[in-house]
């Protein structure tokens, strides 16, 4: 978001998944101290004005923006990884269902694309709630 070292803000993570919770609950004074953040916050909700990152399908960060960003251009940029990601899900769902596919693609592959389809999806899912949150700005 550019924003600069001197401001600071507050972060909150959201987990659906306990074990990166656990794992980023022991490194909050450090994530705080690198990401420039007043106070890294966990297992709270976020409040109005929090633009929403998706780390991964399990874990998303809210960084608190309101009266530091311009919306508009934040929601272009979310609506343009929107865009990749429904490129990536057509692609893999072109390609999952091909006649030969669970014949000439390994097992490893197929379970690997199952996961990229399934994050690709709860990802694009988040930016929309992302797009919604910063409208409301």
């Amino acid at each position: 978001y550019n924003l600069p070292n001197k401001v600071k803000t507050e972060v909150y993570i959201v987990c659906t998944d306990s074990v990166p919770s656990e794992i980023l609950k022991r490194y909050a004074s450090d994530l705080a101290t690198i990401s420039y953040c007043s106070k890294v916050v966990f297992d709270s909700p976020a409040p109005q004005g929090c633009a929403i990152l998706t780390v991964t399908g399990q874990c998303e960060v809210h960084l608190l923006l309101k009266g530091l960003v311009e919306a508009d251009k934040e929601i272009a940029k979310l609506q343009k990884k929107s865009d990749q990601l429904v490129q990536t899900v057509g692609k893999l769902t072109q390609a999952i269902q091909a006649a030969d596919y669970a014949t000439k693609v390994p097992a490893e592959v197929q379970e690997a694309n199952e996961t990229k389809l399934s994050e690709s999806r709860a990802e694009i899912e988040r930016i929309a709630a992302a797009i919604e949150t910063l409208k409301l700005m």
